[in-house]
């Protein structure tokens, strides 16, 4: 073939192995052996591109991986998992699951009994919303309210990190409540939901509003991993397209 044939055959091979090696890195999950296991269980998950330090998550809830190969993941179902999809971080890149996971009872049948009711207040009015993940890492599920301000001038957020260090109790220590430090033309919140936005293994939180210029989405991001939301009180904001057409009508 000659130098030149050789050199061209070369830069061939080459351009063809390095989409395969970008490829790669990006983690796919294609099924989770069981739909549905109670705390400690090992559940199954294949796909591909797994090889390394994969970290897994049931919602936002880190479980140990037991064992890893290329195409396969064991790990045990962690304490505090919500019903929510498993996340597979690999690579910095993350791998998201078709369908939910379902915590189960793993004990035998009984009737259940339910203790006191625990209070947590957060001295303000009107809660309307609220959603659970872990914000600090702990594997303890924290919790976000969305509420009215006391002098009822608009809507602000709380979260509480989750203190319990005893199975099965609720003590008035339990949950440590704060404000979240958030300007006061971008409060109107209505709505939260929590998930890993920027595929750091940490919760973020987003916030549907109609305040501002419209109806919007507020985006903090917990970039300390601690859930304290300190370092950027200004939230990203996303502007919802105005489905209208050019006569006004929607």
């Amino acid at each position: 073939m000659g130098f030149a044939g050789n050199k061209l055959k070369s830069i061939f091979l080459v351009l063809l192995w390095i989409p395969t090696i970008s490829l790669a890195q990006q983690p796919f999950i294609n099924h989770v052996s069981i739909p549905s296991a109670e705390f400690g269980a090992t559940v199954e998950i294949s796909g591909g591109n797994f090889s390394g330090s994969p970290r897994v998550f049931f919602g936002g809830v880190e479980a140990t991986v037991t064992y890893n190969s290329n195409n396969l993941i064991q790990v045990a179902v962690p304490a505090g998992a919500p019903n929510a999809s498993i996340f597979v971080l690999n690579n910095e890149k993350i791998a998201q699951s078709s369908e939910r996971f379902y915590l189960s009872f793993g004990g035998s049948d009984t009737t259940a009994t339910f203790d006191t009711t625990y209070t947590q207040s957060t001295n303000q009015r009107a809660a309307s919303d609220l959603c659970l993940c872990d914000l600090n890492g702990d594997h303890k599920q924290d919790i976000i309210v969305v509420h009215r301000h006391t002098d009822q001038s608009g809507e602000e957020a709380t979260i509480f990190i989750n203190n319990i260090d005893t199975t099965g109790k609720l003590p008035d220590t339990s949950f440590e409540g704060k404000s979240l430090d958030i300007e006061e033309n971008q409060s109107g919140f209505f709505s939260v939901v929590c998930a890993d936005l920027d595929n750091d293994g940490d919760n973020d939180l987003a916030f549907s509003s109609n305040s501002g210029s419209g109806n919007d989405v507020f985006v903090l991001n917990n970039n300390d991993g601690n859930g304290n939301f300190s370092d950027n009180p200004d939230p990203l904001e996303l502007k919802l397209p105005d489905s209208r057409t050019s006569d006004g009508n929607s």
